[in-house]
């Protein structure tokens, strides 16, 4: 599972391999749903922003395992991101992940902010509004607090 998850990682920051081979991020997310139905249990982390809603894609069901949400909206015709946000991964940090399931991505920032945002980036693009720009800034510049905290003085 660790290995899918490092190539579906190395896949978003090497543009002329995912050229080369476009089906690569498809085969390796069908290998890493296998990989998930195959275990005994899945994770279950139900205490989010949303988890008193039904679920659109299983009616009669709760939300549940929801990694992360985006806050958008639309300003003449700027579609703009204002927060991205994981309740998962925010929990885990904050109990040291005690008693929180380290479901696939969440307990990498990086990694799940970038999945939630590209996720949004193509809910823009296919949006019936089209929008002729994107405004993200907020985001960009947490991750850029974040990476400054990280680095050695």
């Amino acid at each position: 599972m660790d290995e899918i998850r490092f190539e579906l990682e190395e896949l978003d920051f090497d543009l002329d391999r995912l050229a080369q081979d476009p089906g690569a991020v498809v085969r390796l997310d069908k290998e890493r749903r296998a990989l998930l139905a195959s275990v005994g249990k899945a994770h279950d982390f139900s205490q989010h922003h949303f988890s008193d809603l039904e679920d659109p894609e299983r009616p009669g069901q709760r939300i549940a395992n929801l990694l992360a949400h985006a806050r958008t909206t639309v300003r003449d015709d700027l579609f703009m991101i204002e927060e991205i946000q994981s309740d998962w991964a925010q929990r885990g940090r904050r109990q040291d992940w005690t008693n929180i399931a380290k479901g696939p991505f969440v307990t990498n920032t990086e990694v799940w902010s970038g999945l939630i945002l590209r996720r949004t980036l193509r809910c823009c693009r296919e949006s019936r509004n089209s929008p002729r720009g994107v405004d993200h800034r907020q985001h960009a510049k947490w991750l850029e607090q974040r990476a400054a905290k990280r680095r050695p003085e």
